[in-house]
């Protein structure tokens, strides 16, 4: 016995599959714009976290024991040159990198001031692929209660 074949059976069968194909591909460019989008969203979320981490950053760094300035015990918001001069921090990279990580941080004397720049930490990646550069002013103490405006700089590698 034969089959006996309808040609309104193949033009449904075709239309069937037409169908098919055009929901497919919506579905296919709607996967893809939600993904595009997703990815976008990501990065400004990895923006703001970025921004939060440099925050922390900066905070630790001005209330870091090492480059504190503390009278009689009591912590000033600046940071002694003296005891930066003495380069501890640079000298035990080790210690510092699970919180500085590969950065390079300098401070500048500003005002009224020399442009005096001392190196406080430095590690940078190698072959890094950007480097975001921050800064931010601080006032500094030099010895014999003498203040100067300081400016501190953190070269981020990534």
């Amino acid at each position: 016995m034969g089959y006996i074949y309808s040609k309104k059976g193949q033009v449904g069968m075709i239309e069937m599959i037409m169908v098919l194909v055009v929901v497919i591909l919506i579905l296919v460019i709607g996967i893809f714009y939600y993904y595009r989008f997703y990815l976008a969203e990501i990065g400004k979320t990895e923006s703001g976290l970025n921004d939060i981490d440099r925050d922390i950053l900066l905070a630790s760094i001005l209330t870091m024991p090492e480059i504190e300035c503390s009278f009689n015990g009591i912590e000033q918001n600046c940071i002694d040159m003296n005891k930066v001069k003495t380069d501890k921090i640079n000298e035990n990279k080790g210690l510092y990198f699970s919180r500085l990580g590969f950065r390079n941080i300098t401070i500048m004397d500003v005002y009224p001031g020399t442009e005096e720049a001392v190196v406080l930490y430095e590690n940078p990646r190698p072959n890094f692929r950007s480097k975001d550069i921050i800064s931010v002013i601080v006032p500094l103490y030099y010895s014999d209660n003498e203040y100067r405006v300081g400016k501190l700089v953190i070269e981020d590698y990534k």
